[in-house]
Parts: structure tokens; C-alpha cells; sequence
């Protein structure tokens, strides 16, 4: 790609870096608990003026990695009509070519690779056993749009602070607790081998709530002389110039490389900052993992869950990924209005339950009392 230069009498120029980040066709980006095999694409140096716009500078990046009109992300409608929301049976609804059109599965398929173009604030708790690593709760609350913070708490298995971040719009905190907390049912396989109804711990998910309005960021810092602390800047609006994978059609998003001789997964910047929670409402992971391949899943019914009408989605995954998530078929629960998973259950070769999330709490674009968030400017 060809430098663009444009100058003026004063000269500025921004250089502008843009990092996407690639997986290998495995990939399983469950952040530090389903670690990927990443690499990064270094898109071309673009020379922009100080005036530039926003818009100008997506765009340049946007043709910089090598997309083009043909490639441009367009809206996506949903084609369900009010007789086939009321159908319950599985069977009736498979049969339906309209409710698994592919314009359907193209709208759920976008949805949740792009659910943070859904939401203007959302407040939320579940539970997650992974395919490795270690269950965890998570409790957290989103705001967007122009004073934008997140929060997050993450617990072990007995209820025991792990992990935190916090962003108040310009800066991100993060603590990590005592690591012997994080081993805590470190073999997973104990939890999974439970009934799923009685995996969830109640009790906890409403103290963790409580926690996320009452406790800061100072008191976790301060808590213990173990735990790590980070603080960074974050400049939220050149991350959202540099979003230029929001422009891309989703199903063109999966790009081969011959030369590497694997797909290539462009993920879009994670706004909100949430390190862990991204798992639940920006499950772009999933989507790739589990519905990029159209022929291997269908949409069974709409169902509600806590009150949000939910896409049941069935279907089955080989390959690497099937390997490495040890996974072969899977049932999830798609937020119809957003595309944030609300439940998941995968099953291995056995049948057995090999990967879960539940959800307790799921509040969206109601207000959120400012006391919840952080101000990190002195922290």
C-alpha cells in the first residue's frame, strides 16, 4: 500500500500503527484463560494531517490491510416472523427454512462479532468453566458513548477475589491477587464432572454483585501487599479510530494466508477494556469458533433468559479447534438484540460436559450509579 501524504503550510504528520490480532485457525481467545496462538500484522505506515478526521484516518487504515469496497460491513435484518417466535419445538423450528436462513445466521453471526456497537451500558454476572485453565465468576458494568468507564471483579471457585480492572475513560487499572487464590479447583475437571444446576454458587453471585458497587479500586490495591498492580493511560479515542475491523463484512473477517499457510482472524478493539468479561459481552472468539462455518449449526428456537430473548443455537465443531477446546458439540444462548452470550454448554466425544457459562445478571442501557466506577487519577 502506497503512503498517503498530504501536506500543508504547517506540517503534522501522525503516524499511525495499527496491530491486528491473528489467531491460527484454532483460535480460542478466552484471553489469559483460553490462551491463542497470536501473531501480529503490522498494517503500512499512514501519513495523515493534524486536521485529519476520525473517519479519514479508519478509512486509511481500513485500506491499508488490504480491504476494499467489496469487503465493506453492511446492516444485516433479521427475517423472523411473530409465528415462528412462538414456536417452542426444536423439531418444528429446524425444519423452518426461514427461521435458518442464511440471512438469520448472518445477522447472529455479525451480531456477535460486533455486540458493542449494540449496548450504551450493561451490567452483568455469570460463571464460566473454560476448556482449561480454571472457573471463574465475573461481575461487571459497562458504560459507552461519551464518558465512557467499565469495571470488573473476578472470583475463583470459593468466592475469592482474583482479579480486577477498572477504567474511568482515561486511564486502566488492574490488580491481580495472590496466585494460590487462582488455583483454587485449578483441575477443572471436578467441577465439570457436577450437575450443571448445582455448579453455580448463588450465594456468592450476589455477594460479588454487592462488591462490584462497594468496593474500589484503593481498597482492592491496599488490600494485600501481594497483589500486582498496573496503571495505564488509555487514549480511547485513537482506539476507536484505529477500529477499522468494524468496516468489515463479518464474514470476511476470516482472511487465508497462503504464505503462512492459516486463516487469519481480525478482532475488533476491545472499547470497554474489560481484560476477562469480554468472554460474555464482545464473544468474538465464540463466533469465530463456533459459527463461522454456517453448515455446522442451526438456530432451534427463541427462548428468554433473564427476561432477554435469547437465539438457541445448536451444532457441531472439528478440527483444531475441536482439539484444542476439547469440544464437539455445543448448545449457546445469544442475546437477539446485542449478540452477547448469555449461556453456553459444550459437550467432548463422550458426551460429557466439556466447557459452560451461566448467567445470573444481565441488565442492558439502564443507568449505572456513577459511585460504582473508579477514578484512577490518583491511584
Amino acid at each position: 500500500m502506497k503512503k498517503i501524504i498530504i501536506s500543508i503550510i504547517f506540517v503534522f504528520t501522525l503516524i499511525i500503527v495499527c496491530i491486528v490480532y491473528v489467531a491460527s485457525a484454532s483460535v480460542d481467545s478466552l484471553n489469559d484463560i483460553e490462551a491463542n496462538t497470536e501473531k501480529l500484522i503490522e498494517a503500512e505506515r499512514t501519513v495523515v494531517t493534524h486536521s485529519a478526521t476520525a473517519e479519514n484516518i479508519i478509512e486509511q487504515v481500513y485500506e491499508a490491510n488490504g480491504f476494499s469496497e467489496d469487503d465493506r460491513r453492511t446492516d444485516i435484518k433479521l427475517n423472523i416472523s411473530t409465528s415462528i417466535n412462538r414456536v417452542n419445538s426444536i423439531s418444528n423450528v429446524r425444519s423452518s427454512d426461514s427461521i435458518n436462513s442464511e440471512t438469520n445466521k448472518s445477522y447472529i453471526y455479525d451480531r456477535m462479532l460486533n455486540s458493542i456497537d449494540y449496548f450504551n451500558s450493561l451490567q452483568a454476572t455469570y460463571y464460566h468453566i473454560p476448556s482449561t485453565g480454571y472457573s471463574y465468576y465475573s461481575t461487571y458494568c459497562i458504560q459507552q458513548g461519551e464518558n465512557p468507564k467499565s469495571k470488573e471483579l473476578i472470583y475463583n471457585e470459593n468466592g475469592e477475589l482474583i482479579s480486577s480492572c477498572s477504567f474511568d475513560g482515561k486511564y486502566s487499572a488492574n490488580v491481580n491477587g495472590d496466585a494460590e487464590n487462582i488455583k483454587v479447583d485449578a483441575d477443572i475437571q471436578k467441577q465439570k464432572a457436577k450437575s450443571i444446576n448445582s455448579i453455580q454458587n448463588k450465594s456468592i453471585e450476589e455477594r460479588i454483585i454487592n462488591d462490584r458497587i462497594n468496593i474500589s479500586a484503593k481498597e482492592i490495591k491496599s488490600e494485600n501487599e501481594n497483589n500486582i498492580y498496573e496503571k495505564l493511560p488509555v487514549d480511547i479515542e485513537s482506539s476507536k479510530k484505529l477500529d477499522f475491523v468494524s468496516l468489515v463484512d463479518s464474514k470476511k473477517r476470516i482472511k487465508y494466508l497462503p504464505e503462512e499457510n492459516e486463516d487469519c482472524y481480525f478482532y475488533r478493539n476491545n472499547l470497554p477494556q474489560l481484560p476477562m468479561s469480554n468472554t460474555q459481552y464482545f464473544s468474538q472468539a465464540f463466533a469465530f469458533g463456533f459459527l463461522s462455518d454456517f453448515k455446522k449449526w442451526n438456530i432451534d428456537k427463541i427462548d428468554e433468559v433473564l427476561d432477554r430473548e435469547c437465539f438457541v443455537i445448536s451444532g457441531e465443531i472439528d478440527g483444531d479447534y475441536s482439539e484444542k477446546i476439547k469440544t464437539q458439540k455445543f448448545e449457546m444462548w445469544v442475546d437477539k438484540e446485542i449478540g452477547a452470550l448469555l449461556a453456553l454448554e459444550g459437550y467432548d466425544e463422550n458426551g460429557d460436559l466439556s466447557i459452560l457459562l451461566t448467567t445470573s445478571e444481565f441488565v442492558v442501557d439502564e443507568s449505572i450509579d456513577q459511585s460504582v466506577f473508579d477514578d484512577l487519577s490518583n491511584l
